[in-house]
């Protein structure tokens, strides 16, 4: 399949409407995200893509939604596309744009991929190139002896993010956990320190001696955010067999109205291993109905990611279905009533769209609008680990099991070593190290 990768610097669709710059890219649809990424860096622009550059750069990633480190800044993948090429289940190949057959084209704009058609081109809106600051800091520790001082200090990033999140500058995007910020901003070093940067540096200026210890932290400013991710030097392989993953976004407004059930939230995230997305800035400024992604992802702040099954539980429970929903982009495999957690109240209208273009549902795919077949129950190979409900104390970890642990494994009675601790944390320790394993896949 070609891929192209021309720039259209001409472009209209069928309602003739030109775009600001109008610097269009051809991606095909055997296109991975690498070749796109190089294709707008080449003729000067950048573009927003996914973290995993083997992704393909038109198919499940962009149809599901297409959630990108700059998305805060210029909106998901669905909102940069601006027309598609096509072949229906009847053999017809097909262009869809705002103006030629809406209905697909607001189908294909966030409800899932691979079940209207095969799609051969998208055409995908670039954007100037920006100078970027980007900030990783990590607490972290391979010596058990010095968890409880990851533990606090990822309790004091906790409290800053809980704080700056929900009004963050959108051009802020990027990636956090309880104890990471991997952070990205598109501007100058001297807007990054008075939105952001300033208020980490006090918050580093409250850390104890033994929680610098464990902190590893650096600030960087490149050219552009092609520049910054290495241009494409490394990235992580597409597809993790035995690395079942859940997504669950988070409302805005749920954290501004309930700050304590966020830090609750939080801290559950830290302990039992989390890899998230801030959400909100141009993801939150198009209008809901524009495209078919969840309605609650125009309203969400974060997107929360984990493998722990206590923790998918957990916030399943305290965010159900008639709150949020999942991210298609990263969603389980073992979704309970994905069809609602998925696309809530744009499934009716997906349904009717799928049966209009594949009456025979020649494009049957798991998980997809309009899949028939058996669901998956389990993936899991562990079944020990037992689920946590939400208000049983006893199953989750706590501060001072971190420091039980450390004390249990390192032969000492001095902090009290409690085995059922141990076993706690380590069933979290362990969850954890998959998705750090795996943290920059984000795609």
């Amino acid at each position: 399949m070609p891929k192209y990768g021309d720039v259209q610097t001409d472009f209209k669709d069928s309602c003739g409407t030109t775009f600001p710059d109008n610097n269009i890219l051809k991606i095909g649809g055997g296109a991975p995200w690498k070749h796109a990424y190089e294709a707008a860096d080449k003729a000067g622009f950048q573009i927003v893509g996914g973290g995993g550059q083997t992704v393909s750069a038109a198919g499940g990633w962009l149809q599901g939604g297409g959630l990108s480190a700059l998305s805060r800044n210029h909106g998901l993948g669905v909102d940069n596309v601006v027309k598609f090429d096509l072949i229906l289940a009847n053999g017809t190949e097909v262009s869809v744009d705002k103006c030629s057959q809406p209905d697909l084209f607001w189908a294909l704009r966030g409800g899932g991929g691979g079940t209207y058609g095969i799609v051969l081109a998208a055409y995908y809106r670039m954007h100037p190139k920006q100078p970027v600051v980007r900030l990783y800091a990590e607490v972290k520790s391979a010596d058990t002896s010095k968890w409880g001082a990851v533990g606090s200090a990822g309790k004091k990033m906790g409290d800053l993010w809980l704080q700056e999140s929900p009004n963050l500058d959108k051009r802020w995007g990027g990636y956090w956990s309880g104890t990471l910020f991997l952070l990205t901003f598109q501007g100058s070093r001297a807007e990054a320190d008075q939105t952001f940067l300033n208020k980490w540096e006090q918050v580093k200026d409250t850390f104890t001696e033994n929680e610098r210890e464990v902190l590893i932290t650096s600030v960087e400013e490149k050219d552009s955010y092609w520049e910054s991710v290495g241009k494409g030097a490394t990235t992580d392989p597409t597809g993790a067999e035995d690395f079942p993953i859940a997504a669950r976004l988070v409302p805005r407004d749920w954290v501004i109205a309930n700050p304590d059930k966020a830090r609750e939230l939080m801290d559950k995230a830290r302990l039992h291993g989390s890899f998230n997305y801030v959400l909100g800035g141009a993801i939150n400024e198009v209008a809901v109905e524009d495209t078919a992604v969840h309605p609650a992802m125009r309203k969400a702040v974060w997107n929360i990611i984990g493998g722990d099954p206590t923790l998918v539980n957990y916030t399943r429970t305290v965010l159900p279905n008639s709150i949020t929903g999942a991210c298609y982009n990263h969603a389980s495999q073992t979704e309970p009533d994905w069809h609602e957690a998925f696309w809530s109240s744009n499934l009716g209208k997906l349904e009717q769209i799928k049966k209009s273009v594949d009456p025979d549902n020649r494009f049957n795919c798991y998980h997809c609008v309009g899949y028939t077949g058996p669901d998956e129950t389990s993936t899991r190979t562990n079944t020990t680990t037992p689920y946590c409900k939400p208000d049983d104390s006893s199953c989750w970890p706590t501060e001072d099991d971190w420091d039980a642990l450390g004390a249990t494994l390192g032969g000492s009675t001095a902090k009290g070593g409690d085995g059922n601790a141990a076993v706690r944390v380590a069933s979290a320790f362990l969850a954890i190290l998959p998705i750090a394993l795996c943290a920059h896949i984000a795609v």
